[in-house]
C-alpha cells in the first residue's frame, strides 16, 4: 500500500485545526483592521467637528440645562451666577457685533463699545427686575417656548420672546419671564439679555 498515506484521527484533527486557523486569523485581522479604520474615521470626524464647533466655557448644551441653571441661580438670589450665564463682551464683539445691521453703517462701525454698553445696561436692569420678582422663590420650570423666530447673526442665533411655564407652590402653572433672549451657537446656549421689557 505504497501509494496510500494513512493519518491517525488525532493527526487529522490537528491538521484541520492548523489548516483552518490561518483563515480565521486572516478574517479576524481583516475585521479588526476595518473596525480600526471606522474608529479612526469617526474619531477624526469628532476632532474636526469639535475644532469647527468647540465647546465654550459657560455655554450649555440645551435650553433646558441653561434654564435649570438660571432658575437655580434665581432661587438662590445669586446675581453673580446669573451674570455669568450671559454672553460676555468679548463674545458679543467676536460673534454678534460684526453681523448686526448697525455695524454695517460706516459712521457706527467705531461705536461698538457704546452699543455694547447700551445692551448691557438694559440687560442688567432686566436682571434686577427678575431678582426682585422671583429671587428666593422656588421655581419649577415645566416648559420653555419662544414667541419669535430666531434671528441669525453669523454663527449665532438670537431667540427672543420666551414663554417660560412654571409650576408654583400650589401646583398651578403660569408663565413668567426670567430672561429676555437666548443666544445659540453650534448647539450651545447662553443668555443673550435679561431685558424683559
Amino acid at each position: 500500500m505504497h501509494g496510500t498515506l494513512t493519518t491517525s484521527p488525532q493527526r487529522a484533527r490537528r491538521a484541520t485545526v492548523l489548516r483552518d486557523t490561518p483563515c480565521l486569523m486572516a478574517g479576524s485581522i481583516l475585521q479588526l483592521f476595518l473596525v480600526l479604520c471606522v474608529f479612526v474615521c469617526q474619531a477624526g470626524c469628532v476632532v474636526t467637528r469639535e475644532a469647527q464647533h468647540p465647546v465654550r466655557q459657560g455655554w450649555y448644551p440645551s435650553i433646558e440645562s441653561l434654564t435649570a441653571a438660571l432658575s437655580a441661580a434665581v432661587v438662590a438670589g445669586d446675581r453673580q451666577q446669573l451674570a455669568e450665564l450671559t454672553i460676555t463682551e468679548q463674545e458679543y464683539a467676536d460673534y454678534i457685533w460684526p453681523h448686526l445691521p448697525v455695524a454695517q453703517i460706516p459712521q457706527w462701525q467705531s461705536h461698538r463699545d457704546f452699543v455694547w454698553q447700551q445692551h448691557l445696561m438694559r440687560s442688567e436692569h432686566g436682571l434686577e427686575r427678575v431678582l426682585a420678582q422671583y429671587g428666593g422663590t422656588k421655581l419649577n420650570v415645566k416648559n420653555v417656548m419662544f414667541g419669535n423666530e430666531a434671528v441669525r447673526y453669523g454663527k449665532c442665533r438670537v431667540i427672543s420672546e420666551p414663554i417660560i411655564m412654571i409650576q408654583d407652590a400650589d401646583g398651578k402653572e403660569k408663565s413668567c419671564k426670567l430672561f429676555g433672549s437666548l443666544v445659540e451657537m453650534n448647539g450651545f446656549y447662553k443668555v443673550f439679555s435679561y431685558n424683559i421689557d
